[in-house]
């Protein structure tokens, strides 16, 4: 098992619902770290654009959250390009920080 990033905690806490989000947290930790491949070493962080990706493709459904975490396990280069994460590195951050000011405006 190995625990969400502080950001990772911020963005499912954005992308699923009060009654899911403890569920997608355990689900993550334990299927989405440092089983998938080449990642046997990564900190947390280091994992933030594998699961952004994932939680980006789930859309706040737990059964294409455990999809994504399928996908990631047997290519997560896949993974990556149908998230729009896969050309640009830093594609990830940039959804992150776009994702958090959409729903600050939102609140306003």
């Amino acid at each position: 098992m190995l625990e969400l990033s502080t950001r990772q905690k911020i963005i499912l806490e954005k992308c699923f619902s009060e009654e899911d989000y403890f569920d997608a947290q355990s689900y993550i930790e334990k299927n989405a770290g440092r089983t998938i491949p080449f990642c046997g070493n990564s900190s947390p962080e280091q994992l933030d654009r594998i699961r952004f990706a994932i939680i980006k493709q789930s859309d706040g459904c737990l059964s294409k959250l455990k999809e994504g975490i399928d996908l990631a396990h047997s290519d997560w280069r896949k993974l990556l390009i149908s998230a729009d994460f896969g050309i640009h590195p830093q594609a990830h951050d940039d959804w992150f920080k776009k994702k958090l000011n959409i729903i600050a405006w939102w609140r306003c």
